[in-house]
């Protein structure tokens, strides 16, 4: 019994350092000239959001500023995703940087991965459900209006909360 303690405690101790070490995959150099451009990137841009989703790092490292960087300047130069930023978005990320990008991440890969889609709800609901599972990596509280929406998307009422709250 005891070695297969150890043996669990190993795996647990090494999945751990594995998610706490993962690199950003932000590239070394990128540049955005030419509507190309953007297309070369997106394999690094959908990472990116994953990345940015999941990493448990301090919201002031440099691997998470650069991280953050990267994809604010592909979103806001990219010919083929306009992210619309709201009130509610504010409102959800309560002048938290980092959910505000988490917000803009989810939208952007939604929009990457159902190319053309113009469905502002389900556009925005993709938002919203990375800044939730942003907010829950960074083990975040204090934020209550946007744990009172987590609430809700538990109980399968997200799509109705952001009807009520996405201008059409």
């Amino acid at each position: 019994m005891p070695k297969y303690l150890f043996l669990a405690v190993s795996l647990l101790v090494s999945t751990t350092t594995l998610a706490q070490t993962t690199p950003s995959p932000v590239p070394a150099s990128y540049s955005f000239k030419a509507a190309s451009d953007y297309d070369r990137y997106v394999p690094q841009v959908l990472a990116t959001i994953d990345w940015l989703e999941t990493s448990p790092l301090p919201n002031d490292s440099e691997e998470r500023r650069a991280a953050n960087t990267f994809l604010v300047q592909w979103i806001s130069g990219s010919p083929t995703v306009s992210v619309a930023i709201e009130e509610y978005v504010s409102d959800l990320s309560y002048n938290d940087g980092a959910l505000l990008i988490a917000f803009m991440g989810g939208w952007t890969r939604h929009a990457l991965q159902n190319p053309g889609t113009k469905d502002k709800l389900a556009l925005a609901t993709a938002g919203i459900q990375n800044m939730l599972a942003t907010h829950k990596a960074q083990s975040g509280t204090g934020n209550k209006k946007l744990e009172e929406v987590g609430a809700l998307a538990v109980k399968g009422k997200l799509p109705e909360w952001v009807k009520k709250h996405v201008k059409a």
